[in-house]
């Protein structure tokens, strides 16, 4: 069933973890325009300097920097990991075939060609945190204005780095990474019932209506 149009609310901010700065300029060879926006992103995360943020019990890093960087399809142990968290509820046990079912393979199969984008969230000391990824899918959550299928995208953090910034920040650089590759939009599925559908919205999701499987939103990139 298609999801039910609603009356648009008013658009939130386009960014959840701080004002964008001011992008550098291109160095020719060096840095790709998502890298370069990515370093930056990174800097606004850290805290300043003397702040505490102290290391979890058994935890080889810290979480006083977040490093984003590109998703490649080298991390695929990872990225499966990410959406066993990111496509099931949290205080359910998983199913024993959980890596096979649909809903989790159609986000992981195959990924890498154009238009696969995503991002790694990694503590200072090189250990990931969270991924956050989008592809169009073969069955699209939404279409934009144009008729074009809107990427859809799933994202999942390790428990020891929630309440952190983490999620904010791969949501705004997924944003800037996939708006690089051209696309013009995001959209995600979220329980109305999951808190993260405020983060959503704090980091300029809007509304759009409803499915099976709960509420649809999505994100402008231009």
């Amino acid at each position: 069933m298609p999801p039910r149009t609603q009356p648009r609310p008013e658009r939130p901010p386009s960014s959840c973890t701080a004002p964008r700065p001011r992008r550098r300029r291109r160095r020719r060879g060096v840095e790709s325009e998502a890298e370069l926006a990515f370093g930056e992103l990174s800097a606004l995360l850290a805290p300043a300097a003397g702040a505490d943020s102290p290391r979890p019990q058994g935890v080889r890093g810290s979480l006083r920097t977040v490093v984003l960087r590109l998703l490649p399809s080298s991390d695929a142990a990872f990225m499966q990991r990410m959406m066993l968290l990111a496509g099931f509820p949290p205080d359910r046990e998983l199913p024993a075939d959980a890596q096979e079912m649909p809903h989790v393979r159609r986000f992981l199969d195959g990924w890498g060609p154009p238009g696969d984008v995503g991002v790694v969230a990694l503590d200072d000391g090189q250990r990931p945190l969270g991924a956050a990824w989008a592809r169009i899918l073969g069955e699209p959550l939404l279409r934009d204005d144009r008729g074009a299928a809107v990427a859809e995208l799933a994202i999942a953090v390790e428990e020891r780095a929630r309440g952190r910034g983490v999620a904010s920040a791969l949501l705004d650089a997924l944003a800037e990474a996939a708006g690089a590759v051209g696309h013009r939009e995001l959209s995600l599925n979220v329980s109305p019932r999951n808190p993260a559908h405020r983060l959503y919205l704090r980091c300029g999701f809007e509304l759009v209506g409803e499915d099976a499987h709960g509420v649809v939103m999505r994100r402008r990139l231009t």
